[in-house]
């Protein structure tokens, strides 16, 4: 038996329920890897609590945003990687681990307090760009190596950035070398827009339009956690938007 949860938090996890319950239904047409991306607003941590700090430090680290990764944005938000990544498996194990590390994740759990809010990103891969692992599941966020921490930005992409190498040489994109996935440029490109100046939905529509290929494709900034910016480009993707 534990605290009874609040509002808030059944809430939050009826959202993320909803987008692991569409994983399991779209695995079908893609199950190497899946991932989550929890972003939680209106926390009420307090960061430098030593309690809070034990169970922060050992996860804002990872370069890579592997499964289990943390960061704190520049607005104080938390934003949560689960990631599952496996050349074999039975459909359904991927939104298995992803359920049991959401599930056994203290630091999530403390994070949705009364008031809390939560975005949730959901992707399941076929990969096509880049080898089957972690670091190349879907949500990537925008963490460049060497770099200090600029706008937050996340995003999941379906089809194929064809000119990625092209944009990370030309924009100089200091993109760790584990993460050979295109989608990884999306997040990174955009926060260099929100950087230099751009509103957010004029970043993302700056960045999608220098895409080739066919895409489509769900981000998040982090300044603006109630949004969620939609791009369609190409003939070979869809998109479908349910309210």
């Amino acid at each position: 038996a534990g605290p009874t949860p609040t509002d808030a938090a059944i809430e939050a996890f009826a959202s993320v329920q909803a987008a692991l319950s569409a994983i399991d239904r779209l695995e079908v047409r893609g199950r190497d890897s899946a991932g989550l991306m929890v972003l939680v607003r209106g926390h009420g941590l307090d960061l430098a609590d030593p309690a809070v700090a034990t169970l922060l430090e050992p996860r804002s680290g990872d370069p890579l945003f592997t499964s289990g990764a943390v960061r704190v944005t520049p607005e104080g938000h938390l934003s949560f990687a689960y990631k599952a990544a496996a050349e074999i498996g039975e459909l359904g194990d991927n939104t298995r681990v992803l359920r049991g590390a959401i599930r056994d994740d203290a630091l999530l759990h403390r994070s949705l307090a009364e008031g809390a809010e939560v975005t949730v990103l959901g992707h399941t891969r076929w990969a096509s760009i880049g080898i089957i692992s972690q670091p190349n599941a879907h949500p990537m966020n925008s963490d460049e190596l060497g770099e200090g921490q600029g706008p937050y930005v996340t995003a999941a992409l379906n089809g194929d950035v064809d000119n990625f190498a092209d944009l990370k040489v030309a924009d100089e994109l200091r993109i760790a070398s584990e993460i050979t996935s295109d989608a990884k440029v999306i997040p990174t490109l955009v926060s260099r827009r929100l950087a230099a100046g751009d509103e957010p939905l004029e970043a993302f529509r700056q960045s999608v339009c220098r895409f080739d290929g066919s895409v489509a494709i769900a981000a998040n900034v982090a300044a603006h956690p109630e949004r969620l910016q939609l791009a369609l480009r190409g003939s070979g993707q869809a998109l479908y938007v349910g309210l």
